[in-house]
Order: structure tokens, then C-alpha cells, then sequence
């Protein structure tokens, strides 16, 4: 019921966002933690009429100025700490809910914004 009453959804990568399926008509804002973005709920998203974007973290060091291992761990699914920039997130809220209605209703890009 939660999801299913949401206008709006924000919420890190994870499996909780799964929870999408029950939302109406949602705006969806994914976080990211680091360059790789992965598009489980950018598809979902767009099968159920979501408005879908996408901020990251401004971590895109990739495999440059990282271990191999943290940049595999990031890709199999970090279960690491980040950190945002809760103005930025408010912008990218504001934003969507002003954008209502819009091209990017039913997820057709996957705009993405560093935090």
C-alpha cells in the first residue's frame, strides 16, 4: 500500500525498489554509488508508466584509482556506505514533479546527474 499510494519513490539501488510493481503512475528517482548504473528499475520503471531518472554518486573513478576487487564488488551489488548531496536531491525532486507529464514519463531515457 505504501508504494502503491507514492507519487514520488527515492530510493538507492536496491531490492527494495522492486516494491516499484505496486506504484502507480510513481516518480522514480534512483541513487547510485558509483559510475556503473545498472537498469533493473529503469525497465520495471518503464513497463509500469514511471517517470524514471538517475543521480550517482561523483565517484566515477571506474577501475582507475580503484582496486579491481572494490570495482567488482560495486559491480556485483556494493553493500558500501555513499553519501549525497541532499540539496542536489531536492533539485532533482523538484524537477520531476515539475516535469510531470513529460517525455521522460514511462522512463523513455535514463538521465543520469551526478550528486
Amino acid at each position: 500500500e505504501l508504494f502503491h499510494d507514492a507519487e514520488m519513490v527515492v530510493a538507492p539501488h536496491g531490492a527494495g525498489l522492486a516494491n516499484l510493481l505496486f506504484a502507480e503512475n510513481a516518480r522514480v528517482l534512483e541513487l547510485f554509488e558509483g559510475p556503473l548504473l545498472r537498469p533493473h528499475y529503469f525497465f520495471m520503471s518503464k513497463a509500469r508508466g514511471h517517470a524514471y531518472a538517475t543521480l550517482q554518486s561523483r565517484d566515477r573513478r571506474g577501475l582507475i584509482g580503484r582496486k579491481y576487487d572494490e570495482f567488482i564488488e560495486s559491480f556485483n551489488g556494493s553493500t558500501r556506505d555513499f553519501s549525497v548531496d541532499c540539496e542536489r536531491v531536492g533539485r532533482a525532486v523538484e524537477e520531476m514533479l515539475r516535469t510531470s507529464g513529460s517525455a521522460s514519463r514511462g522512463g523513455e531515457g535514463l538521465p543520469a546527474t551526478s550528486l
